[in-house]
């Protein structure tokens, strides 16, 4: 399959717009810059919000821009030339083919389980590439479906189809009856074929189409739903061939249409059909232009293609493009030919296009695709832009915290430079001259939970979406409200935070003076990391945190201050390398994996570190759809640590089902009770009953949220005997800080709240404990990106109210 980076940006698609007249002296082309930029409308009210100008990359012809040239008088080959300088228009002898992916549509894009193929105007004749014998014809007039099933592919012949969709309505609309029904018993539809007789192929298929065939549930270029359903036709296709294939999974479709270059051109749908004529002719030389640079030599068993029908390479709605743009169609015929060539070597230039540059074009370089071509310019085209009226010249979007952190995510998962930073708690957008105002290639700074990462402007849009960031001209403010008052002082609450979640670790640690054990555990993953807060109070030493990959020189560092003998480390090779393991070697004697086959295997490996016979013991959900619902009820627990009570070991279930691993621990562990952790959308009534059957004593510490839960279980602490004249206090919202913050919760005997970054206006319950005590202090474990300077000083507010007690 051929795929080309150029083309994941949008080239550009205008399926709205609105008409313009054809007016316009032939004599006269003014230039096209001088009108200037008018200012970036305002900021949206949201959580994040976007500005910005244009629309798609802006490289090459500006279609909006073509489109005021034309109303000021400028020619089809005037407008090109001045988009694409160093070039000019000619004919020339052009590919006599072009292979188009239908379906996916563009890269990520939709595959089909299955395509309906109606023969319109002319038969269809099928050949099974597995055995050049078999050729079917598909008579003019009837609908057949082209299937995949487990990498073979069938054609099941069906009626004649209706000339309109069945409306249910239990008439039959054209007379055909074509039902699918046996109506007088003879085997038979009453229109005299059997059907769903099916013929098997062996597993790849070519169409040759007589006269044109439509597509019923493909959904058309650029987005445009032509499914029936609400009266629209679908989409159909003249002449050519299809092709179709089992994609790699077996049960979907690839499907091709090979057509000839200028019926091709003519089903390109790229602007309004009532723009000015020479406006939609220089887009249709562009179109041409782009296509046959596009043009590959790669056959790829003869499954190759040359541009999609989306978006992702230039709209094609096929036939019904044509039939519904004739003024298109009259400028395609016109040009037959036409594409725009470099003067210089000759080559016809592969004419990227836009829908807006927003007032100044831009360059390969400038989105981060690499080197430029001397047909490529950035410069002003303000004054076309004017003239034409573009919607489309600035804009406004917004975003919330949690939609800009899922999108964020997702782009992380599938591109392997960027690092997923969790829950975004900050963005900065720095707009540079060098990149004439747009977002250049680490314009975009992102910082999270997890994290901080930068990355381009084209970047962030392809994250977002092309239709959230129009453009990589674009700034933006992050509005979280999540400031404490300028020059505050905190009396009440010391910060415990390093550079990062490693050296905040490091930073916990130093309650430690040494320790004949310490924990090491994952800085990224918490699965395997989430019961060994209980395993570190148990061995009374401190939890510290690793990269995946290799140890952070300050951990090394810090086992050394501490004269460790043993670490214990957590999680399998996955979760920790074995190149860690080997570093840690290094610095002390004795290095032991605790590894399950999951996480619930591994919190049963480590249960039975903490206490081999204990009384209680503690069980929190491990697994969610959400990974970020699937550790603070375990976190929570660190707040029963800071009681002198043995540590109650802490194993792990799923919300609906005790996993294997743990029942066959609590099993072995045979505790007297056993406290849940989080209410019954975090543990089922079930996995209570199946936890009951064992015959234990079961309690459950619950809030109505996550903050609730940490209140809940920070109460039963104090109740167990906890001081309350101290808090240690880490983030909710992401788990790092947290597993560190359990030890400290045991060391000092000040039980853990957990709160959320921004504001601690949601967690009342977390409040509500700090003011049923006399007073204490806050240790806030991380820095504010953790746990805002807002939450800090909120935290700070309450204890003075409530009273610090006198020593």
């Amino acid at each position: 399959m051929m795929r080309r980076l150029l083309l994941v940006t949008v080239v550009a698609s205008l399926a709205v717009l609105g008409a313009a007249s054809s007016v316009g002296a032939d004599n006269h082309c003014g230039p096209p810059g001088g009108a200037g930029l008018a200012p970036l409308p305002d900021f949206e009210a949201g959580e994040v919000a976007f500005v910005g100008r244009g629309w798609g990359h802006g490289i090459g012809m500006n279609q909006h821009g073509a489109q005021g040239a034309a109303l000021d008088g400028c020619r089809a080959s005037q407008i090109l030339e001045t988009y694409f300088p160093g070039t000019r228009v000619q004919p020339r002898e052009l590919t006599d083919t072009v292979r188009v992916s239908l379906a996916p549509d563009g890269p990520g894009g939709t595959l089909l389980d299955e395509l309906e193929v109606r023969a319109d105007g002319g038969d269809v004749t099928w050949h099974d590439r597995g055995d050049a014998s078999l050729e079917v014809v598909q008579p003019a007039g009837t609908s057949w479906t082209l299937e995949a099933e487990n990498g073979e592919l069938a054609l099941v012949p069906h009626d004649e189809f209706d000339d309109f969709p069945d409306d249910n309505d239990g008439h039959d609309d054209d007379g055909n009856d074509d039902d699918g029904n046996d109506d007088d018993g003879n085997g038979e539809d009453e229109n005299g074929d059997d059907g769903d007789e099916r013929i098997e192929l062996q597993g790849a298929v070519d169409g040759n189409v007589g006269g044109t065939v439509e597509l019923p549930h493909k959904p058309g270029g650029g987005g445009v739903d032509r499914s029936p359903g609400d009266g629209a036709e679908g989409l159909s296709y003249r002449g050519g061939t299809l092709h179709a294939r089992a994609d790699e999974n077996g049960d979907d479709l690839r499907v091709r249409h090979d057509v000839g270059l200028e019926t091709y051109m003519e089903g390109i749908r790229e602007v309004p059909d009532g723009w000015h004529a020479q406006a939609i002719r220089a887009q249709v030389v562009a179109a041409r232009s782009y296509v046959e640079a596009s043009i590959s030599p790669e056959d790829d068993n003869g499954w190759a293609y040359d541009v999609y029908d989306s978006v992702a390479s230039q709209v094609y709605r096929g036939h019904t493009s044509a039939e519904e743009a004739p003024n298109w169609v009259a400028q395609v015929q016109a040009s037959e030919g036409e594409v725009v060539v470099d003067q210089d070597s000759g080559q016809v230039v592969q004419a990227f296009y836009s829908s807006s540059s927003g007032g100044q074009t831009s360059l390969p370089s400038l989105q981060g695709w690499g080197g430029d071509q001397p047909w490529f310019s950035s410069f002003d085209d303000s004054r076309w832009e004017q003239i034409a009226g573009n919607p489309y010249d600035r804009w406004g979007t917004t975003l919330t915290l949690d939609e800009l952190s899922d999108r964020l995510s997702a782009y992380a998962s599938g591109n392997a430079g960027i690092e997923d930073v969790g829950p975004v708690v900050d963005l900065e957008v720095e707009p540079t001259e060098e990149y004439r105002g747009r977002v250049g290639p680490e314009g975009v700074t992102v910082r999270g939970a997890h994290g901080t990462e930068t990355m381009s402007g084209a970047q962030l849009r392809s994250a977002l979406g092309v239709n959230v960031l129009r453009s990589s001209w674009f700034d933006a403010r992050v509005d979280l409200a999540c400031e404490a008052p300028e020059d505050v002082e905190f009396e009440h609450v010391q910060r415990v935070r390093g550079a990062d979640r490693v050296a905040t670790a490091v930073e916990v640690s130093h309650d430690f003076d040494r320790a004949d054990d310490v924990i090491v555990a994952s800085a990224r993953d918490f699965p395997d990391a989430l019961a060994g807060g209980a395993l570190a109070a148990s061995h009374e030493g401190p939890l510290l945190l690793t990269e995946p990959d290799h140890l952070p020189g300050e951990v090394a560092t810090r086992l050394e201050e501490l004269d460790a003998e043993r670490v214990l480390l957590l999680g399998g090779t996955r979760a920790v390398a074995d190149e860690v393991e080997e570093t840690i070697d290094e610095a002390v004697e004795t290095v032991e994996r605790v590894s399950g086959a999951d996480r619930f295997a591994t919190a049963s490996m480590i249960a039975g570190e903490v206490d081999e016979q204990p009384d209680e013991v503690l069980l929190a959900r491990g697994q969610a759809a959400d990974p970020r619902a699937a550790w603070p009820d375990a976190l929570a627990a660190g707040a029963l640590l800071a009681t002198d009570d043995e540590p109650a070991p802490l194993l792990l279930t799923r919300q609906d089902d005790l996993p294997e691993a743990t029942l066959a621990a609590l099993e072995e562990l045979a505790p007297a009770r056993v406290t849940l952790l989080g209410g019954e959308a975090a543990i089922s009534g079930d996995v209570a009953a199946q936890v009951e059957a064992l015959g234990v004593e079961v309690d459950r510490l619950s809030g109505e949220d996550r903050w609730g839960t940490s209140a809940t279980v920070a109460e039963e602490a104090l109740e167990r005997g906890a001081p309350g004249d101290g808090y240690v206090v880490a983030s909710g919202e992401d788990f790092p800080d947290a597993l560190a913050a359990g030890p400290l919760a045991s060391e000092r005997g000040d039980p853990l709240l957990l709160v959320p970054h921004c504001d601690l206006g949601p967690a009342t319950a977390v409040s509500d404990v700090i003011e049923s005590q006399e007073g204490g202090a806050a240790a806030v474990v991380g820095g504010s990106v953790a746990v805002s300077d807002l939450t800090v000083w909120q935290l700070d507010e309450l204890l003075d109210e409530v009273g610090v007690p006198e020593e």
